[in-house]
């Protein structure tokens, strides 16, 4: 057809660590499916899982969270990536209501070794890494060598990275 779009080319093969918090239902069954299709649906390769971290909730009064974190090797494209988290949001019952409001399911791109992205739908690095040690040292466990674009400081070095956060079991 004419107005067909050919598929994004894939992008070079990149590192990229996926946040995941969860606070409703069975959170570490949520975070263990999540973990394992993202492995799957990402085709990421040297797949590498954080443990769980536990976290007061950012927002409204709701239950405490749980966070991991998920990094590997893929090929596809930022964009692509976001498209793939989402579509795992919503399989796994992910509904949209309140702005941080409690959740079944996020997912979050938290870095990428690629490059830094900020538009409308996507901002890669994710704009508050390095004000969440829920997020921060689940990243640093599966990516402990990851920079802060533009700087080529390691966020190992940020304090955040350093900050008292409780630590469940392994995802």
């Amino acid at each position: 057809p004419p107005h067909a779009t050919a598929p994004a080319a894939p992008a070079a093969p990149h590192r990229i660590v996926f946040g995941l918090g969860s606070n409703l239902g069975d959170c570490r069954t949520q975070l263990r499916t999540a973990a394992h299709q993202l492995v799957r649906a990402a085709a990421l390769q040297q797949p590498r899982r954080s443990r769980i971290y536990l976290s007061e909730a950012v927002g409204p009064p709701q239950p405490v969270y749980l966070n991991a974190a998920v990094a590997g090797v893929t090929h596809h494209t930022l964009p692509q990536l976001l498209a793939i988290a989402l579509r795992i949001e919503r399989a796994l019952g992910r509904v949209r209501t309140i702005r941080w409001g409690a959740r079944s399911i996020d997912i979050d791109l938290l870095w990428s070794s690629a490059r830094v992205i900020h538009d409308d739908t996507l901002t890669v690095p994710h704009p508050g890494l390095l004000l969440r040690p829920f997020a921060l040292q689940p990243l640093l466990e599966v990516a402990p060598k990851a920079r802060i674009p533009g700087s080529h400081k390691l966020y190992a070095h940020h304090p955040c990275a350093s900050a008292r956060i409780s630590v469940a079991e392994p995802l």
